[in-house]
């Protein structure tokens, strides 16, 4: 019995070290480029941070540096600082695509994560994004199951569909557009269903 519970002890703990490495890893790998503390203190105060962590799944997160957070208006900067976990939760997951975007050969299979705290989450498909206005700033990089690719401003993710700029041809080709989340629409619509 003594035996049995010492092996659980050790595996336990051998599992929550792997995982306090894989957290550091990613965090400290934002935290590294000094251009990502806001977006790095976001992941690690959300609900989410463990399956964030945990993800198995080759991904992408276009990461907002700090001065993308600095433009963002007063009221999503405040609700930022308070954690509110809808607000948290659908920003990060705007930032979070399944699949290499930079890769053509893309699993399509694959549409959610399951974790090893037994959470799902459900992460949109590289391949399904059409991305506008949105400049990349800074070296891309790859930390873990992620690939980073540092974006000058908080995303803004729609259907195609409700994407009245796109073309016919393109609003078919992609099931989500995203561009900078810059206007008191867009603000607002990102806001539905959250209050």
């Amino acid at each position: 019995m003594r035996t049995a519970l010492c092996f659980f002890l050790i595996s336990f703990f051998s599992i929550t070290s792997h995982l306090i490495s894989k957290s550091n890893n990613l965090i400290n790998d934002l935290l590294k480029t000094g251009k990502h503390d806001t977006f790095a203190r976001i992941i690690e105060r959300s609900p989410l941070f463990l399956s964030i962590l945990n993800n198995s799944i080759n991904s992408t997160i276009y990461a907002p540096t700090d001065q993308a957070f600095e433009d963002m208006p007063d009221l999503f900067l405040k609700d930022i600082e308070k954690n509110n976990t809808k607000v948290v939760t659908k920003l990060i997951l705007s930032h979070i695509f399944k699949g290499d975007s930079l890769n053509e050969n893309k699993d399509k299979n694959n549409t959610m994560v399951l974790t090893l705290d037994g959470s799902l989450y459900f992460t949109y498909d590289s391949g399904d994004l059409f991305i506008k206005d949105i400049v990349s700033r800074g070296e891309k990089f790859v930390s873990g199951f992620y690939k980073i690719i540092p974006t000058d401003c908080v995303m803004f993710l729609q259907p195609s569909t409700n994407d009245i700029r796109l073309d016919k041809k393109i609003r078919e080709k992609y099931k989500f557009t995203t561009c900078c989340l810059q206007t008191k629409q867009e603000l607002e619509e990102f806001y539905t269903g959250l209050q």
